[in-house]
C-alpha cells in the first residue's frame, strides 16, 4: 500500500519539476493566476500523498481463514 503513495509522490514531484520553468506565478493577469493555482494544487496533492505515505501501516497481514471441509457423503449399501 505504501508503494502506491510513494509512486504518487514521485509522479507529482516530476510534474512540478517539469512545469516550474513554464509557470510564472508573479506574472500579471490570468496566466499568473492559473500558474499560482496550479502550483498550489500540485503542492496540496504532494503533501496529501506524502502524509498518507507516512501514516500508512507498514504491512498488512491478511488472516487466512481455513474453510471447513464438508463431510463426505457416505453411501450405505445394504
Amino acid at each position: 500500500m505504501k508503494q502506491k503513495y510513494l509512486l504518487y509522490v514521485l509522479l507529482t514531484s516530476l510534474l512540478l519539476y517539469y512545469a516550474m520553468p513554464y509557470l510564472q506565478p508573479f506574472y500579471g493577469g490570468t496566466f499568473g493566476l492559473f500558474s499560482l493555482v496550479w502550483i498550489l494544487f500540485a503542492l496540496l496533492v504532494l503533501s496529501g500523498n506524502f502524509l498518507a505515505f507516512l501514516s500508512a501501516p507498514k504491512g498488512e497481514k491478511r488472516l487466512k481463514v481455513k474453510k471447513a471441509k464438508a463431510p463426505l457423503k457416505r453411501r450405505m449399501y445394504q
